[in-house]
């Protein structure tokens, strides 16, 4: 099974993403979740896993900081974002 980490700081969506996806299907498990990249950051530094998925535009620490901070990991990124303004 690949490790999925879901990293976002809206619930709303971050429940959503997890409870509406079959991971199962896909062979995948969510092993956790975080609320801003900071929190993004130990799960994957903790859990190594296979697949982050994370918004950019967040409290603390914004998505694209957490993987430059974590790119020595080897890891899949799906960055999703509702962020105008890259």
């Amino acid at each position: 099974m690949y490790k999925v980490v879901l990293v976002e700081d809206e619930d709303i969506l971050r429940k959503g993403i997890k409870h509406s996806v079959p991971w199962e299907q896909y062979l995948c498990v969510v092993v956790g979740e975080a609320r801003n990249g900071v929190e993004g950051k130990e799960l994957i530094l903790s859990l190594s896993p296979d697949i982050v998925i994370t918004d950019i535009n967040m409290p603390v620490m914004d998505g694209l900081q957490m993987i430059a901070e974590t790119k020595d990991r080897s890891y899949a990124t799906i960055i999703l974002t509702g962020y105008s303004e890259f």
